[in-house]
């Protein structure tokens, strides 16, 4: 088995940028500032809020956390979710699929 030269792989390095795994889920918040004459305070059609802001949110040892994400971040994190989501499918998933393998077997052997 040949190996490709050095250059060639250094080269390919950044076709396949790494993407880090991010446990949670990301939110799209709008927000009241507090001021009592700014434009999210009013009342009615006139009313409108600060934002999108974005938020992902995870439970770590029983708490739930959250963390701001910047907008022009608002993919790289995306990505990270989905990975993470790939690589830990749900729980309910996993159980539905394990249900429908011993149904499965069942109908095979007559049980």
């Amino acid at each position: 088995m040949s190996k490709a030269p050095r250059s060639r792989m250094t080269k390919n390095r950044g076709l396949f940028p790494k993407i880090e795994p991010l446990r949670g889920s990301l939110h799209q918040e709008w927000r009241r500032c507090g001021k009592p004459t700014c434009r999210c305070a009013k009342q009615g059609p006139e009313q409108r809020l600060h934002g999108p802001y974005y938020r992902r949110r995870w439970w770590e040892n029983g708490q739930q956390r959250r963390q701001y994400v910047r907008p022009g971040d608002v993919a790289t994190v995306e990505a990270g979710i989905e990975e993470w989501h790939k690589l830990h499918p749900p729980v309910w998933w996993c159980h539905q699929m394990f249900r429908q393998l011993i149904r499965l077997a069942n109908e095979e052997f007559g049980r």
